[in-house]
């Protein structure tokens, strides 16, 4: 009965309860859902970058260490053989150096981080507004429940 009622009003302007006609919602709903399906692949990729990173980081940060424990030994070594303390104060230039590199990829990687804590605030209010939804609509398709019945 219900729906030769939204017929004899051609779909058109909210309903006498005040909802929108259900193309209309259906439409906003599918929109709605479009956007949160491509912020789900924006935020996938974002994680698959946030990955490519954290591997790359762990790589330098090896090599680092590396650097870090040639330098130790070569300066144990110079120290034996009575090295020139200009070579020493050099490489220790160059540790100083290396370590103001690790300091800003720490600080890159704060920022990564940052990013993805914000996009998952951003997909946990997404979520929050598609549960928002479903529970006006059950509701509305409960309001709509006793006039169905009694037309």
């Amino acid at each position: 009965m219900l729906g030769s009622v939204e017929n004899d009003r051609d779909g058109a302007g909210p309903k006498p309860d005040g909802t929108p006609p259900s193309g209309e919602a259906d439409e906003r709903e599918h929109t709605a859902d479009e956007r949160e399906h491509t912020a789900d692949e924006r935020e996938h990729t974002a994680d698959a970058r946030q990955r490519k990173a954290d591997e790359r980081e762990a790589r330098l940060a090896e090599r680092e260490h590396s650097a870090d424990e040639r330098e130790r030994q070569l300066d144990a070594l110079a120290r034996k053989l009575g090295a020139d303390w200009k070579e020493r104060r050099d490489r220790s230039y160059r540790a100083i150096e290396r370590a103001r590199a690790a300091l800003a990829d720490s600080e890159e990687r704060l920022d990564r981080t940052e990013a993805l804590l914000r996009r998952q605030d951003a997909r946990a209010a997404r979520e929050q507004a598609d549960i928002d939804r479903s529970v006006a609509q059950a509701e509305r398709d409960l309001k709509r429940k006793p006039s169905d019945s009694s037309g």
